[in-house]
C-alpha cells in the first residue's frame, strides 16, 4: 500500500511516494518510471519514502496507462466493441487517482538539495592570528 502526494513548483511537480515497505514504494515508482513519468532514479528520503520530479501531464498519462492495463488484466475483453474501449474508463480512473493525491507544501526537498548540490562549505583549518588582534 502506498500514499501519493505532490508539491507544485510551476512547470514541474515533486511527487512523493510513501508506503508500508521499501518494496511497495519501489514497485510504485517503477510503475511511474516504466510509463515515462520519470526519466531518472528516485531520490530516497527514507527506506519507505521516495520522491521524483515530473510534470502534471506525464504523471497523468502514467496513471491512465497503469489504470488501462489494470482494467485489461482483470478483463481482457473489457468494453470491447465500444467507442474508446477500456481507455475511456482508464482516463476516468487515472484522473481520479491524480485528483486523490494530497497536495503538499513540503519544502524539505529544496532544503536538502541545497545541502547536497549547493555551494559547498567553508571551514577553517587553522586559526587566523589576526582575528585575536581585534579585541
Amino acid at each position: 500500500m502506498t500514499k501519493l502526494s505532490y508539491t507544485n513548483y510551476g512547470t514541474y511537480i515533486l511527487v512523493r511516494i510513501e508506503g508500508d515497505s521499501h518494496e511497495a514504494v519501489e514497485q510504485q515508482f517503477n510503475s511511474f518510471w516504466n510509463w515515462k513519468a520519470s526519466s531518472r532514479n528516485a531520490d530516497w528520503i527514507e527506506d519507505y519514502i521516495c520522491e521524483f520530479w515530473t510534470t502534471n501531464e506525464k504523471l497523468l498519462a502514467a496513471m491512465t496507462n497503469a489504470a488501462l492495463f489494470k482494467i485489461l488484466n482483470a478483463n481482457p475483453k473489457a468494453n470491447k466493441g465500444q467507442k474508446g474501449g477500456a481507455l475511456a474508463q482508464a482516463r476516468i480512473d487515472g484522473q481520479a487517482t491524480f485528483d486523490g493525491m494530497e497536495k503538499s507544501r513540503n519544502l524539505s526537498y529544496l532544503q536538502r538539495s541545497s545541502y547536497a548540490y549547493g555551494m559547498g562549505s567553508i571551514t577553517a583549518e587553522k586559526e587566523d592570528a589576526h582575528c585575536n588582534d581585534r579585541d
